[in-house]
């Protein structure tokens, strides 16, 4: 203490304040007053005092913590005093020491190590500590209490002695005895009769603590145990202080006369106080909120939007132009000059002045106090802005709990986000300071002038900056506010740099890492730096902050400075809900190339999140190709207690490299870097460069010193430092502003890569664009299409051959592929240069010690907490001889078992002694997985599920039919021995494999360790031989070996449980198996009930074994009851502490090591005591444990969907989840849950009630609750918008995460101590333990479930988590929503596609029905198709460029391309099938009349079987079916010729109207029984009729066929029987089996009838009655389709047979379905026959005849008669297309993706309560789109519909008269006749109408001649036939006239149903 005294007096203010700050950093006591050693005057050093701050913890009287941080010179505590008179035998210090902490010296005393009896400077020196509380119950004292200890004999330092006993609280003396005459006795005296409590301590006297009178207490401490003396004077402190305020304040000591205050003594100390001060005062009275945008008017708003618009300008839109650009540049330059006109504060003006001035010393002590003081005005600002916070957020959350209030809700969040934004903005410190500064320079720079109220020249400001740099401040490099480097700022400030230093050389070291991880605590450790540290956010952006390199060192390093910069911690949860995966990504790139090295900080073992981001880091990095870069890294894994754990994560290590080096070549790839692996761009040796630290603090703060371990840790790493150091050169001060300018530069034009999360990602995009980008899209085809549709309705074109179309495409495709070259890998030889690890044995035997010493602290923390198990009874003599004889036999049959694994090789044991669990159980799982979650084009081509189904029970056959090993014949028949007898057998067989398998385990390590270095060796090198590859495969098969080497009891029971589940597929015992299967179960529950954890869910397979497990908890239902459990399930990151937590609390034995140690999730039963089932609804609570999150062993393989699948499951299961956290930041924890979010509202089936609790471990600040109040507030916000929009995606009642998940954000968190305290059990976390327990406790007394509730809930849930396939793979519920967004865009343009089609599809139907099209060539299609694909590129552009999300949305940018691009060639196959079918049609009609006649005779012959009637129908129908439509038109044509006839011979003879209307009727009566006579009668048609007398059934069958028909197969079926045999008990499980087996079986022929449903209606569609009318054919197709159907589902692997009744159900079943459409389509075939029905028509023609009227005048009125017809249809497809355009935008139902039409079309059916949509989805999706646009047609006829009608009609009409005005011109010019006329107006209205000249066959008109008077006549007649349509409009006709093909609801069947999206797998379940 003498030397440190010595340092003391000899430094100057500024290092005595150092010393002093470390000292209270180390929990060392503090000097008070200290006496000159020459003079004796005695000092107070205030100043020493005033950086420390003291952060403690009490209880209020609501026994609430209460969190208080303060400078510990403002503190107002009691003050403790302790001073000694003559020699004692007693240390004082020491005693001192046991009151505040018995395990750490706080005053150094006689005892210690290095101490001396001798004192020289310490006599009189008074010190000071402080005792902080934790706020536990055990806190040795209930407030801060400051202690004082006056060394040396108090008699000899009267005015210390003074001075103390008039400030203290309590006086405490240390005396050998009291002599009444020794001046000892007087002070004594005086003391006694103050009013302060006295304690006086005898060392010569033994009596126990004696209170003489109030207040006044004697103490012996002769021969008494110092513990329990301590705790007597503890005591009497604790008692003299509660009736006491607090006295002491440290600033008060100031005021003793007789004393000098170094502050006051230092004159430079003083002025710069001084001027602080006046600094200060111009602040007094100002809102803290309102400061910066007052005083530092520069960096606001101005600086912000000037940092944007330069973002803006160096990251421009595809669609800028350079007038945008130029517009921008003078934005800013506005914007600047804003700033320059702003007024600089006299605030700025002050401190601009001060820092100008000369006196060097004075400047520093007014920068340190400025610092000082601006702190303490913050402080108490934003205490009270805190307290309004907390109070406001109280209240939001009680308002979103209640859901009663939402305005109120949305006014008090409003205010809460105020008070956010107020609590960022109260912010303020030196570095605001010299941003502004940084802005004023800036400002003028740029308008090349002085600001008018500028003292000083700007271009000195610069130089003001510089030199506080040399004098060791940090300053701003990046604006963490503005998310922007001041490039010009710090360019100047490096220049005076130089002016002032030298072009120096210097390192630069950056530290990187995630939020609250201890970057900056890490820096300041290691180089006695004051970067700022706190819980939370607080450090901003990124601070540079030069450290002089000794004289020393320089001869051993080639640079003079080391740069250390310091950066803001990633995932800031106070950023939460804003784009923080850009700045993250941006500051990371910018401090990792801007340094020589940079440490990436990890809190714990886990280095998932970082990996993401240095992929990113690497892949701008290859971008910056201007840059010169050359970055080294090394990780450092902070708080990590496991003195093994860089050889336990030793694969996790290799995994995270592998992963980083294939992200770096994908990225070297794309950016044609030459990179092979993540060292050739960021050096990194992955065996020397991870660092392990342990926790920084040696126990739990606040009164906890630093780890020792911690400080080696700091040193070993500045070594490694170092040594990297000293084979670098640096760079000089000119070249790091250079590369400073460059790298920022670079980023600024870099915005494509930070949007994404990592390498793969951008690789992904690249592919895919560059795929699309050489792939012309296929708008030529759909163009093709569309003129081919049209020229065969037209009869233009004879055949489209596919194979031409075909061949266009392919040659498409060609012309865009890339052809990847690949070059073969050149072998170099390479020597061997590998470490040996002769110290594995060693750290294996460390390894026993350290389990053996964690097991039993585990155990003691057991015995503290075991009031869950039942009390111990006593064991008699007897019982304990026979627990003996137990034991031996358990042993001895272990060994047994153990000697059969003799000479076996570890890696290979599981595969022969475990062959059930192995290969064989994977596929299993994985067809399973595959069978619930088909794909896209799975669910499109109808895949039935038969195929996995049968694949699974050959997997299930083939696990029966391998042997059962004899070690697990062994184990079984262990498992059946006595019960006591079996415990010892299971603990000494697990105790015996943990030795086996670590024994053995040595070997596969040891091969590790020496094939890893060779392959990084090989692999820095760059070696590109094929020796890499094959050493790389080598290492990969060790790797394997190690996976594969973990054998426990854990596998021995998977593999009892796939035995079981094998046996009970095939429902028999195996052949060696000695006991039946079904007594299996009963051994797994035996060792749940005795305590041993049973797999849940299978790790390796990340599957649940349902069946086993089931089996399981119906066995312990045996035999414990149906008792009620409560499901406790914990979740977190890997290494995190979870099993450890677990284990704490229930006295558990759950594994715990460093990296991947628990797989997938186990459970164990914790028995409830009697007593508790009183308070508890419950007998047992069931613990489920879970591997962890993350897990890098993964890495390189799908760890998301791993991940959200595991964590659904466990939160659903349990009712209470412990969501732990390793550290203070838990943004990797809030992705995950937004998905089990959204999975528990997607399984709307299984009833889930879920509650967490967040458990944040290893937390060293006890105000991190307080601190981090923010980021929780963010967080849960996050969570509560995520939720919300899950629930409107979902169509679920909740809005907020609450409302799914309880949780209680104030309650609900808890922080934790650390697990340690140096190597024992750290008794903070003992509590933690205990207080989280009681939490447990509270919430569990509201829910419980029976255990067969646990067993259909397990059930339930997994099975639903089997379903859910698509949520998983995403990363959080934004994505998600994001990503749905997508898809109702994708929905909207593949509808623009479609509607386009189908448009192009009918012109070309109609050119194809009026036989003008006879060939279709591909640039038609294509140039019909252009202009809607451009406008779809445009719109799609658009869309990934201005949307929201569109950093979220970038990732699936190119795919969608490509799936519309797939989607437009899907439809021009589509369609070209369509014409294709459409012209051979056509053909048949024309040129196979003989052909037909005698498949028509062939028929004929075949139908003789059926009875009379059904010969005559039959022979009726197929002779005229293809007559007709041509007999029709010839006999109309026949009637106008002849009624033209009869009107000429009448016109001479006679002009009576009646007479020529009596000869009119007479002719036409003739005629038409004529031709009648010709044309059989067409009857009305009886579906039903015909089928029953095909299948030759009576009248009455078809009553009995409703529509529940498909609930009710069971009674249509024959099971097959089994053959097996057996007792009662397996005759029960037998049946249990059959009906598991009859279930799935209803299921098949479910999807065998919803088959034949949808082929059927595809069949009838495709017959076209409509226009050929009905025949019985029509059914007997249908009725062999279905035959043939029923016939290949029977001879499938199905175990039933149908009755022959299904088959005559089914026929009559799918055609009273279909019943309905096919006798609308024939109404319409046999209104259109008819001509009797056109009399009012002919006679309009004889009538005109009659009167002399010309032939051009009849003959353009026939046109329009002809015309009538076309219109009317043309009219209806035309509305039908328009309306369908309309639904898809206004209908709510319709205008998003296919999800959200579900959630309409389940709501409705809930409404409902219509359960029938389970058995037939698709007849559901199907009526609910007829049934919408039934009621929008209904509601919207007269707005919407009606007046589309009339406007189509109107734009028919305007086309015709133009065809015609046209035609007339073309045969005036060409001097035509009447068939030139006809055939041009005809071909110019063939896209319009299907209207041809050979409708005009029969009528003659070749005397037609004038052709401006046939054009007047159609003019005049038109508008009287377009005004007949159009009176008919009206709802019912729109529903009969319109074809069924084109109604809109079929359309929009076809397009929801059809359009296969990526995401369709999302619905499959429901709709296919």
């Amino acid at each position: 203490m003498d030397v440190q005294m010595a340092v003391f007096h000899c430094a100057d203010g500024f290092l005595k304040q150092l010393l002093v700050t470390k000292l209270s950093q180390c929990q060392y006591a503090l000097p008070l007053l200290v006496p000159d050693p020459f003079t004796q005057q005695i000092e107070f050093p205030l100043w020493t005092f005033r950086q420390i701050i003291k952060s403690w913890k009490i209880r209020n009287t609501n026994n609430e913590n209460i969190s208080q941080a303060q400078p510990i010179y403002k503190a107002e505590t009691p003050m403790v005093s302790f001073f000694r008179f003559g020699s004692v035998s007693s240390s004082k210090s020491q005693l001192m020491n046991s009151l505040i902490d018995e395990k750490h010296n706080t005053f150094f005393h006689r005892n210690c190590p290095g101490s001396s009896r001798t004192r020289v400077l310490m006599d009189g020196v008074v010190e000071i500590a402080w005792f902080c509380p934790f706020g536990s119950y055990d806190d040795k004292f209930n407030d801060c209490v400051a202690f004082c200890n006056l060394h040396g004999d108090a008699g000899d330092h009267e005015k210390q002695l003074q001075i103390l006993t008039e400030m203290a609280s309590v006086n405490v003396v240390l005396l050998p005895r009291l002599q009444k005459k020794d001046r000892t006795a007087t002070i004594i005296q005086s003391l006694y009769r103050n009013r302060k409590p006295l304690i006086c301590l005898f060392t010569e006297d033994e009596s126990a603590l004696t209170e003489m009178k109030k207040g006044k207490f004697k103490i012996g401490l002769k021969d008494r145990n110092q513990s329990d003396a301590s705790e007597e004077i503890r005591r009497a402190i604790n008692n003299s202080l509660t009736e006491l305020s607090p006295t002491f304040r440290l600033e008060e000591v100031s005021k003793h006369s007789d004393i000098r205050v170094d502050e006051e003594d230092d004159d430079d100390c003083r002025r710069g106080r001084e001027a602080a001060q006046q600094m200060m005062s111009l602040l007094e009275k100002k809102d803290l909120t309102e400061i910066k945008e007052s005083f530092l008017p520069c960096q606001g708003k101005l600086w912000h939007q000037w940092c944007q618009k330069n973002k803006e300008l160096h990251r421009p839109q595809a669609y800028e132009t350079e007038m945008d650009i130029s517009k921008k540049k003078t934005d800013m330059k506005k914007i600047r000059q804003q700033q320059h006109e702003s007024h600089i504060s006299e605030f700025m003006k002050l401190f601009i002045k001060e820092m100008n001035s000369e006196a060097a010393n004075k400047k520093m002590f007014f920068l340190k106090w400025l610092r000082i003081l601006l702190d303490e005005y913050t402080s108490a600002d934003l205490s009270d802005l805190h307290y309004k916070y907390d109070e406001k957020w109280s209240t939001v959350m009680k308002l979103k709990e209640n859901h009663d209030k939402p305005e109120l809700l949305t006014a008090k969040q409003t205010e809460l986000e105020r008070i956010s934004e107020d609590l960022q903005a109260a912010a303020f410190g030196l570095e605001h300071i010299m941003r502004e500064i940084g802005q004023i320079y800036e400002s003028c720079l740029s308008v090349k002038k002085n600001k008018k109220d500028l003292q000083f020249d700007f271009s000195s400001l610069p130089s003001l900056a510089a030199e506080m740099m040399i004098s060791g401040f940090p300053l701003e490099l990046m604006d963490g506010d503005a998310a922007h480097v001041p490039v010009v700022w710090i360019s100047a400030v490096l220049d005076e740099l130089i002016q002032k230093l030298g072009d120096q050389r210097v390192f630069v070291l950056s530290v990187l890492g995630i939020q609250s991880s201890g970057k900056s605590t890490m820096l300041n450790a290691m180089f006695g730096l004051q970067f700022a540290i706190s819980a939370g956010r607080c450090t901003r952006g990124a601070f540079m902050q030069l450290v002089r390199v000794s004289d020393e060192m320089k001869t051993q390093m080639n640079f003079d400075y080391i740069l250390v910069v310091d950066t803001e911690g990633l995932h800031a949860l106070e950023l939460a809900g804003r784009s923080t995966r850009d700045h993250d990504n941006e500051l990371a790139t910018f401090v990792v190339g801007l340094a020589n090295l940079t440490l990436i900080n990890i809190f714990g073992e886990n280095t998932a999140e970082m990996q993401d981001i240095l992929q990113i880091v690497v892949q701008a990095f290859m971008r910056m190709k201007k840059v010169k870069l050359n970055p080294r890294c090394v990780f450092v894994h902070q708080n990590v207690s496991n003195v093994t754990a860089g050889k336990k994560n030793i694969e996790g290590r290799r995994r995270l490299q592998e992963k980083l080096d294939e992200m770096t070549k994908l990225t070297a790839e794309d950016e044609d870097c030459n990179a092979e692996g993540f060292s050739d761009v960021i050096k990194f040796d992955v065996q020397n460069d991870v660092k392990y630290f342990a926790q920084l603090w040696e126990g739990s703060p606040p009164m906890a010193p630093p780890n020792p371990d911690y400080s080696e840790n700091i040193q070993e790493l500045k070594e490694t430092i170092m040594s990297h150091a000293s084979k670098s050169h640096g760079m000089k001060m000119k070249d790091l502003k250079d590369h400073i300018k460059d790298l920022w530069e670079a980023l600024l034009n870099e915005r494509f890569v930070f949007s994404l999360r990592n390498s793969q990602k951008i690789s992904a995009y690249k592919k895919l664009q560059a795929k699309y980008s050489k792939r012309p899209l296929s708008a030529m085809m759909e163009t093709k299409e569309n003129k081919l549709h049209n020229k065969i309705e037209n009869g233009a074109i004879k055949k489209v051959e596919e194979s031409d179309l075909q061949t266009e495409l392919e040659k498409t495709c060609e012309e865009g592929s890339i052809s990847l070259s690949s070059s073969k890998i050149k072998t170099k030889g390479l020597q061997e240069n590998v470490r040996e690890t002769n110290d594995i044995h060693h750290q294996q035997r460390q390894k026993k010690n350290n389990d053996t010493q964690r097991t039993h602290h585990e155990n003691t923390l057991y015995e503290k907490d075991r009031d869950l198990d039942p009390a111990h009874t006593d064991k008699t003599y007897d019982e304990e001889t026979h627990k003996k004889d137990d034991s031996s036999a358990g042993k001895e049959a272990a060994q047994q078992m153990m000697r059969l694994l003799e000479k076996e090789d570890l890696t290979e044991i599981r595969e022969s002694v475990l062959p059930h669990q192995g290969k064989l159980w994977h596929q299993w799982c994985q067809k399973n997985k595959e069978l619930h979650r088909p794909r896209g084009d799975e669910i499109k081509m109808d895949i039935s599920r038969n195929g996995y189904q049968t694949e699974m029970k050959k997997i299930r056959q083939k696990q029966h039919e391998c042997e059962i090993s004899e070690f697990i014949k062994l184990f079984i028949k262990e498992m059946n021995s006595p019960a006591a007898n079996k415990t010892f057998f299971l603990k000494s067989l697990r105790i015996r494999l943990d030795e086996y398998t670590s024994a053995h385990l040595s070997d596969p390590h040891h091969k590790y360790d020496k094939k890893w270095p060779k392959v990084s060796k090989i692999t820095e090198n760059n070696d590109k031989s094929g020796q890499i590859k094959a050493e790389q495969t080598k290492l990969k098969k060790i790797s394997e070996d190690r996976q594969a080497a973990s054998f426990g009891l854990e596998h021995i029971m998977r593999e009892i449980g796939q035995i079981y589940e094998s046996c009970s597929s095939v429902k028999k015992n195996k052949k060696d198996q000695q006991v039946h299967f079904s007594s299996l179960p009963i051994h797994a529950a035996e060792m749940m009930i005795s305590g041993f954890p049973l797999e849940l869910m299978d790790g390796d397979a990340a599957h649940v074994p349902v069946v086993w497990i089931s089996a399981v908890l119906d066995e312990l239902i045996q035999k414990l009851g149906d008792q009620r459990v409560f499901v406790l399930s914990v979740l977190g990151l890997q290494s995190s502490g979870k099993s450890t937590m677990l284990n704490a609390m229930f006295g558990l034995q759950f594994a715990i090591s460093a990296g991947r140690c628990t797989r997938g999730a186990f459970m164990q039963l914790v028995k409830v005591s009697d007593e508790m089932k009183t308070q508890m609804n419950f007998d047992y609570i069931l613990v489920v444990d879970t591997e962890g999150l993350r897990a890098l062993e993964l890495a390189g393989r799908s760890t998301r969907q791993h991940d959200n699948e595991l964590a659904t499951f466990v939160v659903g299961l349990a009712n209470l989840t412990l969501i732990n956290i390793f550290g203070e930041n838990l943004s990797e924890m809030q992705d995950i849950l937004q998905i089990v979010v959204q999975a528990f509202m997607r399984m709307k089936k299984v009833k889930l009630n879920p509650r967490c609790v967040f458990v944040h471990q290893n937390v060293s600040d006890i105000t991190a609750g307080e601190k981090n109040m923010e980021g929780r507030r963010r967080l849960q916000e996050t969570l509560d918008e995520m939720t919300k929009l899950a629930a409107e995606e979902e169509g679920y009642d909740a809005g907020c995460f609450s409302d799914v998940i309880r949780f209680d954000i104030h309650n609900d968190v808890k922080y934790f101590a650390q697990l340690l305290e140096g190597n024992p059990p750290n008794p903070n976390y003992s509590e933690n333990i205990q207080e989280l327990k009681k939490t447990i406790m509270s919430h569990a007394k509201s829910y419980r479930m029976m255990l067969k509730d646990l067993k259909d809930c397990i059930k339930d849930l997994w099975e639903a988590l089997l379903n859910e396939g698509f949520i998983f793979s995403f990363r959080n519920s934004l994505e998600i929503s994001a990503y749905r967004k997508l898809e109702t865009e994708y929905n909207k343009w593949s509808w623009s596609l479609h509607s386009a089609m189908m448009e192009i599809e009918n012109k070309l139907h109609n050119k194809i029905e009026n036989e003008a099209l006879h060939e279709i060539k591909e640039t038609d299609l294509q140039r019909e198709l252009n202009e809607t694909s451009e406008e779809l590129k445009k719109s799609m552009s658009e869309f990934f460029e201005k949307e929201t999300y569109t950093d979220l949305l970038i990732q699936w940018k190119t795919s969608f391309e490509i799936k519309i691009e797939k989607f437009q060639e899907n439809t021009v196959k589509k369609t070209q099938r369509k014409l294709n079918a459409i012209l051979q049609q056509r053909d048949l009609k024309k040129n196979n009349d003989a052909q037909r006649k005698h498949h028509e005779k062939t028929l004929f012959e075949k139908s003789k079987e059926h009875d009379l009637e059904l010969k005559d129908r039959t022979n009726y129908a197929r002779t005229h079916e293809k007559k007709i439509e041509g007999q029709r038109t010839d006999h109309e044509n026949t009637l106008y010729e002849k009624s033209k006839e009869l009107a000429l011979e009448l016109k001479d003879k006679t002009n009576d109207e009646e007479t020529q209307k009596r000869e009119f009727d007479l002719f036409w009566d003739i005629s038409v029984d004529k031709i009648n006579s010709d044309i059989p009668i067409i009857k009305d048609i009886d579906i039903m009729r015909d089928a029953r007398v095909i299948l030759n059934v009576s009248e009455g069958h078809v009553d009995h066929i409703k529509e529940d028909f498909l609930l009710s197969y069971s009674k249509y079926v024959i099971f097959k029987r089994s053959s097996k045999r057996g007792c009662a008990r397996n005759m029960f499980k037998i049946k249990c089996g059959n009906i598991r087996t009859q279930e799935h079986s209803l299921a098949e022929i479910k999807s065998l009838v919803t088959d034949v449903q949808q082929q059927t209606d595809k069949m009838i569609q495709s017959f076209d009655i409509s226009k050929t009318g009905y025949n019985i054919n029509c059914i007997q197709q249908l009725i062999d389709y279905i035959k043939e159907s029923v016939k290949e589902h029977e001879e499938g692997a199905v175990k039933y047979e149908f009755k022959k009744q299904f088959l005559v159900d089914l026929v009559l079943f799918i055609c009273k379905r279909a019943n309905k459409m096919i006798t609308d389509q024939h109404r319409l075939f046999k209104e259109a026959i008819y001509v009797k029905k056109k009399r009012e028509e002919y006679y309009s023609v004889f009538q005109k005849y009659c009167h002399g009227a010309s032939s051009a005048a009849i003959f353009g009125e026939i046109i329009c008669q002809k015309l009538k017809e076309p219109i009317e249809q043309s009219v209806y497809k035309k509305t039908a297309r328009n309306l369908t355009d309309e639904m898809m935008t206004n209908c709510e139902s319709l205008n998003g993706n296919r999800s959200n039409l579900e959630k309409h079309i389940l709501k409705t059916l809930a409404e409902e309560e219509d359960l029938n949509y389970i058995h037939n989805p698709r007849d559901h999706f199907k009526s609910f789109i007829r049934d919408e646009v039934s009621q929008y047609i209904t509601d919207k006829f007269s707005v919407s519909v009606l007046p589309k009608m009339k406007k189509n009609i109107e734009l028919l009409q305007q086309k015709i008269m133009k065809a015609a005005h046209e035609s007339t011109e073309h045969v005036q010019v060409n001097r035509g006749d009447v068939d030139l006329w006809l055939k041009s107006f005809t071909q110019k209205l063939s896209d319009e109408l299907i209207f041809s000249k050979k409708d005009l066959s029969g009528v003659k008109h070749d005397d037609v001649d004038d052709f401006n008077f046939l054009e007047d006549v159609i003019r005049q007649e038109l508008p009287a036939i377009m005004s007949d349509i159009s009176s008919r409009f009206n709802t019912e006709t729109f529903d009969e006239k319109i074809d069924l093909k084109f109604r809109p609801d079929m359309i929009l069947f076809d397009h929801f149903y059809q359009c296969q999206l990526g995401s369709v797998s999302i619905h499959h379940r429901k709709l296919s």
